[in-house]
């Protein structure tokens, strides 16, 4: 399931006018599995069954019940995936550290496959998802570069904190190629906060290791600014993209991220309390107006999961998925501080920081990073 994670939006297969995505399946089978062993705290019961509820009376006050309904079991089966993969670590107490190394590793195949397909790109440019001046845009076996940059921020500081420096290194050679403002956001926030907790609280890792790793990485960069002239194009596109999308001069990505943020405000205003239902906000944006009239409705996205969920679930949903961020955090969090746990903080904290740039909150690698986390949260209690 760890390996499958990054082509869920890549492998998709067409039955019959449906699409059909495996990892689904081998959630739901995953779960049947594990059930005899799920074993649950009182507080993700809660949260488990108020989500369940919420998704259950989606269809009802939504702009397109069959949307809704399709979208809830998608939804759930994301859950059970989760739920199941919770279960089957914390029955074990080793199988956390194999299951993380299985993420980090497999991350790391995926970014090698990233950085493959960017060199070979500039002989079959047709290998790449688009270009950036005359550097190719790569998203491996994703749908799109900024997935696959979503998927490798948890494993990239899950392997930086834990010292793995193969898979970090890999990584972030897959992050850097896919070009992804999303993804390098993360990154330097993700990098700054690290840098923060090794300068107050240098137990936690071995500072001398990160330094050195800084330091080979930055000559690496500094020698490809003075033996290859395409280096240095390569850096000036790559800082003329972030800024330009930094200061919404981006027309094509910038300007129109922003604007869908304040349609999806106006979305929300008309359904404060239940929003417009899981999966239905094209529907509610195109019946005020928003999108070309004769365009499809799906195609309209908030590119901003906080208010992509205040949108379609309301006020007690955007509650659910603070509620969601804050559980395996604040057992993570908790001193004393494990080298583990402050791994799996640290690098779910980055991902929650890729959160108001994208959608969907039923993406597999956004639940499989919460449930490893809250494995380990589930091995502290008393």
């Amino acid at each position: 399931m760890l390996g499958l994670l990054p082509i869920e939006r890549g492998l998709v297969l067409d039955v019959g006018g449906f699409t059909f995505r495996p990892v689904y399946p081998l959630f739901a089978l995953l779960f049947l599995l594990a059930l005899p062993r799920v074993r649950l705290r009182l507080s993700e019961v809660a949260f488990l069954w108020g989500l369940a509820l919420w998704l259950f009376l989606s269809p009802f006050f939504s702009f397109q019940w069959e949307v809704s309904l399709a979208y809830g079991g998608w939804a759930f089966l994301t859950m059970a995936g989760a739920v199941a993969l919770i279960a089957l670590i914390r029955a074990k107490p080793t199988m956390l550290g194999f299951a993380l190394r299985v993420y980090a590793l497999s991350a790391a195949f995926f970014a090698l496959v990233a950085l493959v397909q960017w060199g070979l790109a500039f002989r079959y440019p047709e290998l790449a998802y688009s270009f950036l001046g005359p550097f190719p845009r790569v998203q491996a076996l994703t749908l799109e570069p900024s997935y696959l940059a979503t998927y490798l921020v948890f494993p990239f500081f899950l392997s930086l904190a834990r010292g793995w420096w193969g898979c970090a290194t890999f990584i972030g050679g897959g992050l850097l190629v896919s070009t992804s403002r999303t993804g390098l956001v993360a990154v330097a926030l993700g990098l700054g906060l690290h840098g923060l907790v090794l300068l107050f609280r240098r137990r936690l890792a071995s500072a001398r290791r990160v330094q050195s790793f800084a330091l080979w990485g930055l000559l690496i960069v500094v020698l490809l600014f003075l033996t290859w002239p395409g280096g240095r194009l390569f850096w000036l596109e790559l800082g003329s993209f972030l800024l330009h999308g930094l200061f919404l001069q981006d027309v094509t990505s910038a300007q129109p991220r922003l604007e869908s943020w304040f349609q999806a405000w106006d979305v929300f205003k008309g359904q404060p309390w239940t929003g417009v239902g899981v999966g239905a906000y094209g529907y509610a944006a195109s019946a005020l107006g928003y999108g070309d009239a004769e365009g499809d409705p799906r195609t309209l996205k908030t590119t901003n999961l906080f208010l992509e969920v205040l949108a379609e679930m309301g006020i007690f949903g955007l509650a659910l998925l603070l509620f969601w961020i804050a559980l395996p955090l604040s057992i993570l969090l908790k001193p004393p501080m494990t080298p583990e746990g402050y791994a799996l903080a640290l690098a779910f904290l980055a991902t929650i920081f890729t959160f108001p740039f994208i959608q969907t909150w039923w993406r597999p690698y956004l639940w499989v990073p919460w449930a490893l986390a809250m494995s380990y949260a589930g091995r502290t209690r008393s």
